[in-house]
């Protein structure tokens, strides 16, 4: 009898990469593959006595690619599977190579990467669990949520650190940080160069000269991290408490740091099946982030919620997402300029919503649901 096709799937240690490999795995089982999920990604020695008990086809790790692996030389396909370019202050293009296939969740250029340097990529994106984020019959309690991390206020010792170059004292990051803040830069166009071509152009004004290799990595995830993150997901809160009280934000802690949300905090969901209760239980989910295709975007269309999604300023979500979903027929489109109008008139219409919901629900089912993800990653090995 032939041996089942095996994968192993690795993940740092978090919620969301749980959940993720889960779903994974269960994508595979349906396919017949033997797919073992662990986390967190293993150093170099654990690998290699898994790798000499498991024997897989092949490895697929989440933001963690060949090259990076030490004190492991047992051969096997790897995949790494890019989410992040930093992610809890560890920044992960250092010694960015060595992988049979690279995935994205997002473009190469957000990360800074140039894909031609590359011996295979491709996209993939998240799946649904078709078990958890399915659409049921519920009540909404609130009008508007919003479900994801928010960083709190930076530390003012922090922001009232000087800004050091060669030597010379350029300003505080307080007075970077307002520059920042009132600059066009946000998720709708970000790419990783963005900001750090800020930083050089804040140098550059105030008379000093930046190299962009000078970038300290502790200046770069304030900026290009925290202070973007910030930006965005306040400029979104604000304008939901604009539409209606009735709002609720979850995830971290941060969120209760700032006076104006802490009353309207509602806990960090890691458990599916509370994310899934909450999509369901509110007539609008607001989503915030570089890409449309995300976690929240899809299991929220999964369970037959009608989502708000930023509009991203780029030519391919075109051709990545609006062939399968359509402003106003699977969601509702916003940017600064029109959120309050259009989260009015969603909520002014449940019968509308509720054919979006369903109209969505119907994709998902049909496109994206980690089965389909794993019948693309078998395909793609087959391929290499």
């Amino acid at each position: 009898m032939a041996r089942r096709p095996r994968i192993a799937l690795f993940a740092p240690a978090s919620p969301l990469y749980v959940n993720v490999l889960m779903g994974l795995r269960a994508g595979f089982a349906e396919l017949g593959v033997d797919a073992h999920a662990g986390w967190p990604l293993p150093d170099g020695r654990l690998l290699t006595a898994f790798l000499g008990n498991f024997r897989p086809d092949a490895i697929l790790e989440i933001n963690r690619c060949r090259d990076q692996i030490t004190g492991c030389d047992v051969p096997c396909r790897h995949l790494a599977w890019m989410q992040d370019f930093q992610y809890d202050g560890q920044w992960l293009l250092d010694r960015f190579g060595g992988s049979d296939l690279f995935y994205f969740m997002l473009p190469p250029d957000i990360y800074g990467i140039d894909p031609a340097t590359l011996p295979a990529w491709r996209y993939l994106w998240p799946g649904v669990n078709p078990d958890i984020h399915r659409p049921k019959p519920t009540e909404p309690l609130w009008d508007l949520s919003l479900i994801g991390h928010m960083y709190p206020p930076p530390p003012e010792a922090v922001m009232q650190a000087a800004v050091e170059v060669d030597g010379q004292v350029v300003g505080t990051f307080a007075a970077f940080a307002d520059a920042f803040l009132a600059s066009s830069i946000g998720y709708a166009d970000i790419r990783l160069g963005a900001v750090h071509g800020f930083l050089v152009d804040e140098c550059a004004r105030r008379g000093v000269t930046l190299s962009p290799k000078a970038l300290d990595a502790n200046a770069l995830f304030l900026f290009d991290e925290v202070l973007l993150r910030i930006k965005d997901r306040r400029a979104v809160a604000d304008a939901m408490l604009r539409v209606s009280s009735n709002v609720r934000f979850f995830g971290n802690l941060g969120w209760i740091l700032w006076p104006d949300y802490a009353r309207r905090y509602g806990g960090e969901l890691v458990d599916p099946h509370d994310l899934a209760a909450a999509y369901r239980s509110s007539r609008l989910t607001v989503n915030n982030s570089a890409w449309p295709l995300h976690f929240r975007t899809l299991d929220a269309m999964g369970c037959g919620s009608v989502v708000m999604i930023n509009r991203v300023r780029r030519p391919d979500v075109d051709e990545h997402f609006h062939t399968d979903f359509q402003p106003g027929t699977h969601f509702v489109d916003y940017d600064a300029t029109d959120f309050g109008d259009a989260a009015a008139r969603a909520l002014r219409d449940d019968a509308d919503r509720m054919r979006m919901g369903a109209a969505a629900a119907e994709v998902i089912a049909r496109k994206h649901l980690w089965r389909h993800r794993a019948e693309q990653i078998l395909a793609d090995l087959d391929a290499l």
